[in-house]
């Protein structure tokens, strides 16, 4: 951030004031306007997100879940879990929920981190279009379609991670593109190591966002400027960035798991295409895309579906073939409904009808637009490939449209450069995507100022804090406050791979009258090896176990509770 505001970054109030006020007197009244809805947005984010828990299920599960055993741990390193997303999932966005968590006493924080790296991206993306050649006002309307984004708006206010992977894709593509400046060659290297380094500390998908366009420079630096030594100089920065930001996190994975990557070598091969053929390649294209095109509109998506069946049925494949389909999808209601507002499955509808327009005006135009602006073109390519890279490499799944984040934010500089020369659809393109926008904010399903048809009573000014963790947060209140009337201090989890771990800590921690102590037992996964046997727990709460007794390290647990979504063990003395 200093880097890219290294001119003003030193100004004193006054100077820094006065630069502010040229700068609004500049613009233009429709710059205003868009800089005013950006503004606007972002105002109604930061605030329904500090008066919101953090509440996406992957955070229950994983995300804020690691937070707490870090801090209970007083380590980051690897301890038993039966969710093992816990360990293998690259930590940059929960190490700095931790730093808040412990500096605050409070997770009210926590979803400020990703509406922050938004505003870093609004940067960046305005940066990226600035190096593509475009004008202020191009500029402003990139930033602007950037937020309008709906995965952009439903996770500005959450504890995912894409946004703040997005952040360091985009700010690694922008420090590549500052390479083929020579005379500034060894700063944009480092800093283009040091993005790619925490962007993959990050999210792992960002290999594949980034690997063609460090290729493309590479290639550029070797054979067009003939510049052998920029290229190993370039190969060893990436290397030793990447190994000294990632070094702590592969050493833990691998001595549990095998592979610095961790988990279990079937959950790794679960996410990777066991086939690479073309019918397979292209199945792939055609449900990625489907991500996008789910409209409220029930006929609309059951001819999107129709038509790819029949497209599945002319390739000879099943529209859930084990090979290139995640375990997990393989029975879900493909194409029949659309994911209203919902930050880990709701598409980029508009934004990608515009980004087809745009790819399509690119090539229509490309007789003026190439001679002017081969750069923009070059670019183009490396994200139409890192598309393809994608769906050669990962299996489908229903949540790909998280993933596909920073490909489409790397095109809105794009989209801003033909649709700003479109003064006929321009205005008509901003109004629908405001007004778009706006209604992800209003109807989000995990915090809904109106309800909608996923909460139909439940609204962030319905709930208390508290309430709004979850729909059945009072269930795990009960959970608490029942664990807390035992008089127990060291509680054992036994849960499923997908609970929300994360609900019992806090509710846990919320009911008990001294300091508690949790810990996952009975581990059936290579975590196991973490377990302490001296850790012998007062009670247990199990999601999984439903016998009438648990015996753990030779101790005996009865069922004293059933209390929705657990069982209650406590310890025979």
């Amino acid at each position: 951030m200093i880097f890219f505001l290294r001119k003003t970054f030193f100004l004193t109030l006054t100077e820094f004031k006065g630069y502010i006020i040229l700068l609004y007197k500049a613009l233009s009244i429709y710059e205003k306007v868009l800089i005013f809805s950006i503004g606007s947005l972002l105002i109604l984010l930061f605030a329904i997100g500090l008066m919101t828990p953090p509440n996406t299920w992957d955070s229950m599960t994983y995300h804020m879940a690691r937070v707490m055993h870090w801090i209970q741990n007083q380590s980051v390193d690897h301890y038993p879990s039966h969710i093992i997303r816990q360990h293998y999932q690259p930590p940059f966005a929960e190490y700095i929920i931790l730093h808040l968590q412990l500096l605050s006493g409070t997770d009210q924080w926590a979803n400020l981190v990703q509406w922050s790296f938004l505003i870093g991206i609004l940067i960046s993306v305005s940066l990226l279009g600035k190096e593509l050649g475009t004008n202020r006002t191009t500029q402003i309307v990139s930033m602007f379609l950037a937020i309008t984004l709906p995965l952009a708006i439903l996770e500005g206010n959450s504890t995912q991670n894409d946004l703040v992977s997005s952040f360091w894709v985009l700010t690694c593509v922008y420090f590549i593109l500052q390479l083929r400046k020579l005379s500034s060659f060894v700063l944009a290297a480092i800093c283009t190591g040091l993005a790619l380094s925490i962007a993959v500390f990050t999210k792992s998908t960002s290999y594949l966002w980034l690997f063609p366009f460090c290729f493309w420079m590479g290639f550029y630096l070797l054979f067009i400027q003939k510049q052998f030594r920029y290229v190993i100089s370039l190969i060893t920065i990436l290397l030793i960035s990447i190994l000294l930001i990632n070094t702590g996190h592969f050493y833990r994975n691998h001595k549990i798991y095998g592979h610095i990557l961790g988990g279990t070598s079937q959950e790794r091969a679960s996410y990777v295409n066991a086939s690479h053929t073309l019918p397979k390649l292209t199945s792939n294209v055609i449900r990625n895309i489907d991500l996008h095109l789910r409209t409220p509109f029930y006929y609309w998506n059951r001819s999107i579906r129709l038509a790819t069946l029949k497209i599945h049925h002319w390739l000879g494949l099943t529209m859930h073939d084990p090979d290139i389909t995640y375990f997990s999808s393989g029975n879900l209601p493909f194409y029949e409904s659309w994911r209203d507002f919902d930050e880990s499955a709701s598409g980029n509808f508009f934004h990608f009808l515009l980004l087809i327009f745009t790819c399509f005006a690119f090539l229509k135009y490309k007789n003026d637009l190439f001679s002017s602006n081969r750069i923009a073109y070059l670019y183009l390519g490396s994200c139409i490939i890192t598309f393809f890279l994608f769906c050669i490499y990962l299996r489908w799944q229903e949540w790909h449209v998280r993933l596909h984040l920073p490909l489409f934010l790397l095109f809105m500089p794009l989209c801003a450069i033909i649709i700003s020369q479109r003064k006929a659809i321009n205005t008509s393109v901003i109004i629908v995507l405001l007004f778009f926008a706006l209604l992800c904010i209003l109807f989000n399903n995990n915090k809904p100022i109106i309800p909608n048809n996923y909460n139909q009573y439940y609204t962030i000014y319905r709930k208390s804090y508290k309430e709004l963790y979850n729909k059945q947060s009072h269930q795990y209140q009960k959970i608490g406050n029942y664990i807390s009337s035992l008089g127990v201090n060291k509680v054992g989890l036994i849960l499923g791979i997908n609970d929300g771990d994360y609900l019992f800590w806090i509710f846990l921690q919320d009911a008990s009258k001294s300091q508690i102590t949790i810990k996952h037992i009975n581990i059936e996964n290579p975590s196991k090896v973490l377990e302490s046997t001296a850790f012998i727990p007062d009670c247990i709460i199990s999601t999984k176990n439903d016998t009438d007794t648990i015996i753990v390290r030779n101790e005996v647990y009865s069922k004293v509770k059933d209390i929705v979504p657990a069982h209650i063990y406590k310890l025979i003395k």
